[in-house]
């Protein structure tokens, strides 16, 4: 038999045909060369290149053109002959499941990274769920504490903090950063000087430092807020230390999972519990569109970024102030 057109194994090359050929009897394929012009099933595949000869072939991705003769099987954007170097399925879009085409995913045979977005620009808050914040032993593992439904209403000022990603129009990688507390936080006790509880933001934990901004390594799996101050949900949880009243420069987040509306993120602290996780839900865009099924009622977070005077610029005007 002559190759296919590709050298791809076609899963269902082994079969039985209607005059009980298969596809390994050299008779049968000496029959369909010598009459490699005729089309016997009309599927616009013939002789050698044929793969059923007398059943009309497989289009996987309905394209219009049979599996054969497909240069793209699976209509991923990845030719069949790089799958296959790559160790890609041909005929799956997404080899591993996880909800990226393979094309795009950042580690197409690995479930757990996928194609994480180019640009996170818009309003964020705390996921609106338990275990949004927890911590434990290993990453991603949150055994030793967790939020649970309960911290919702405790600590309900931590949970309506918000941060605002507003992108470089140059480099979606990257841009200005913003907290908004609304006028309540969480403390910690070295903060508040007795006990966790709500209060008034500190400085320059506070979003009150200038020019803070962030990085968003997709390729690195990274999340960077630059600034005095700049921190996801708890200011003592920098990188291999905690920090009791001095402020870092810059904190980076190990990105777990990603997308237009979703962020998971560990950070590996100090002390006794050193994996801290944060997962984070979009509000909105910065055209105050809310995102995906995150919509939220409460029309005050659209003034969000109204509340900072550079970014109530539209994002088309950015440039002039980045």
């Amino acid at each position: 038999m002559a190759e296919s057109a590709y050298s791809i194994n076609i899963r269902n090359m082994q079969f039985v045909v209607e005059d009980q050929y298969t596809s390994t009897n050299q008779n049968f394929w000496e029959y369909v060369s010598a009459r490699s012009s005729i089309d016997f099933d009309n599927d616009g595949a013939t002789g050698s290149y044929d793969e059923h000869p007398f059943v009309a072939n497989i289009d996987t991705d309905g394209d219009g053109i049979t599996d054969g003769l497909d240069e793209d099987i699976d209509e991923d954007g990845v030719s069949n002959r790089i799958e296959v170097d790559n160790g890609t399925d041909p005929y799956d879009a997404d080899t591993d499941a996880d909800g990226a085409n393979d094309n795009f995913d950042l580690d197409p045979l690995n479930f757990a990274i996928g194609a994480f977005p180019a640009d996170i620009s818009g309003v964020w808050r705390l996921a609106q769920k338990s275990g949004a914040i927890g911590v434990g032993q290993s990453q991603g593992v949150t055994g030793d504490w967790s939020s649970t439904d309960f911290h919702l209403s405790q600590r309900s000022c931590l949970f309506d903090d918000t941060y605002t990603f507003i992108v470089d129009p140059y480099d979606p990688r990257q841009g200005s950063f913003y907290q908004e507390m609304d006028g309540l936080t969480w403390l910690e006790p070295w903060q508040s000087g007795d006990v966790e509880r709500c209060g008034l933001p500190q400085a320059p934990f506070d979003g009150s430092s200038q020019n803070m901004s962030y990085v968003w390594d997709r390729e690195q799996g990274t999340l960077t807020l630059r600034g005095f101050g700049a921190h996801i949900a708890l200011p003592r949880v920098a990188n291999d230390v905690e920090i009791f009243g001095t402020p870092v420069s810059e904190v980076v987040y190990q990105i777990e999972t990603a997308n237009e509306c979703f962020i998971s993120l560990n950070i590996l602290s100090g002390g006794p519990s050193p994996w801290w996780h944060f997962e984070l839900e979009k509000v909105e865009d910065l055209y105050g569109a809310p995102c995906g099924s995150y919509v939220t009622e409460n029309n005050s977070l659209n003034q969000t970024i109204l509340n900072h005077e550079q970014a109530s610029l539209l994002p088309n005007q950015l440039g002039e102030v980045l």
